[in-house]
């Protein structure tokens, strides 16, 4: 049964950090470009307008920017498959350099900032605790990178993942609560316990060419879990769990060797000589993984029929829950069984428990009930040092 219509009322939030920095820069992405591309020179400039795109496939049906080799979107599970790749403004790059907008305004749900590390909610929020956190000093376009250099990118990821996690244990986990409210017998558990739970990882292609740790911790929300069961979510050779990156760049440090062309290499082929040369095999990792997410997801879930107004039916729509003691559909005023009642597609009502359920851009803005958010105080003068 995939509950649906979450009430929210039922559901405690998690607000952001309390800080508020106005942009660095009053435009848009393209602004941003050709305001800079008066001062810098022609190679400079080149580099700039690389660190503030995508290679993207973007949704017809929800407006998602995907990564151009997924075949279903990853927010709604739209088919991508006959869409085709275009480009858009890289919105992590336009977070480091504090540009105030681009398709939309780039404000960030803030959890944490230093001049080289920034943690924020993820927009896509599998979870309701769901992380992203990227380097802000240096542009990685995408994790092929990190095997150029592996001691360095084994540093880099164990600092991303030790602040992302202090961000979820003191915020999230130590919001007694939301922990009590999402995660069943949550006080049973150890902080410890709980992040033995946690599904981290990186993406190649990504959809924000920044390379960026993503943290979740489970349960998923139902639709999302609808999703993970089929398959859209953690798609193998595009998910790469932190487990796998970190044996891998521990291995290769210790045996101090890199991968020179790393960064061009197709992504399979850059898997098969990993494994190949280093006998640590992506695939027997991943499985591990993503069985343990669905295992952890049904362990920790907390969602009770009672919080929702609504269930998912196999054409898609929704059937309002009966509350009169019957399961024979909803009954009118007077008691008497009425037409069974099929409400709203299950993208609309997606998006709209998305809204109730997140903790992104909490607290909501008064007057709209929308997501807020402020900018990075340690925005980059551009462009920032590329990966080497």
């Amino acid at each position: 049964m995939q509950l649906a219509l979450a009430q929210p009322s039922k559901f405690p939030n998690v607000n952001q950090i309390a800080e508020s920095t106005p942009p660095a820069f009053n435009g848009t992405v393209d602004e941003f470009i050709a305001t800079h591309g008066k001062k810098l020179d022609i190679n400079i400039l080149n580099t700039l307008s690389q660190q503030t795109k995508n290679k993207v496939k973007k949704c017809p049906s929800c407006d998602k920017a995907c990564a151009f080799t997924l075949t279903n979107c990853n927010s709604c599970g739209f088919d991508l498959s006959q869409v085709s790749i275009s480009y858009t403004s890289n919105v992590f790059t336009g977070f480091i350099y504090g540009i105030a907008k681009g398709p939309f305004p780039l404000f960030i749900s803030l959890r944490s900032q230093s001049p080289n590390i920034m943690v924020f909610d993820d927009l896509l929020q599998l979870t309701t605790c769901h992380l992203n956190c990227i380097p802000t000093d240096v542009y990685v376009p995408d994790l092929r990178s990190l095997f150029e250099n592996p001691a360095r990118g084994l540093s880099l990821l164990l600092e991303m993942g030790d602040a992302v996690w202090t961000v979820a244990r003191e915020q999230y986990l130590g919001n007694e609560e939301w922990r009590t409210k999402i995660l069943k017998n949550s006080m049973s558990f150890s902080d410890d316990d709980l992040k033995s739970h946690t599904c981290v990882g990186l993406n190649y292609p990504p959809s924000q060419y920044q390379l960026h740790l993503q943290f979740m911790l489970p349960p998923f929300m139902p639709f999302q879990w609808n999703l993970y069961q089929q398959g859209t979510h953690f798609t193998p050779r595009r998910f790469f769990p932190v487990e796998y990156m970190l044996e891998v760049l521990e291995k290769m440090s210790k045996e101090k060797k890199t991968i020179p062309n790393a960064s061009s290499m197709d992504i399979d082929v850059l898997i098969d000589l990993i494994q190949q040369e280093y006998s640590i095999d992506y695939n027997a990792i991943h499985k591990t993984c993503y069985d343990r997410y669905g295992a952890s997801h049904l362990q920790l879930s907390n969602w009770l029929p009672e919080d929702f107004d609504g269930i998912v039916q196999n054409d898609g729509t929704v059937k309002l829950i009966n509350r009169n003691g019957n399961d024979n559909g909803p009954t009118n005023v007077k008691g008497e069984k009425k037409e069974e009642e099929q409400v709203l597609d299950i993208t609309a009502v997606a998006a709209k428990d998305k809204l109730a359920l997140q903790n992104y851009g909490r607290p909501y803005n008064v007057e709209n009930g929308r997501p807020v958010g402020t900018y990075y105080k340690y925005a980059k003068y551009p462009p920032i040092a590329t990966w080497n």
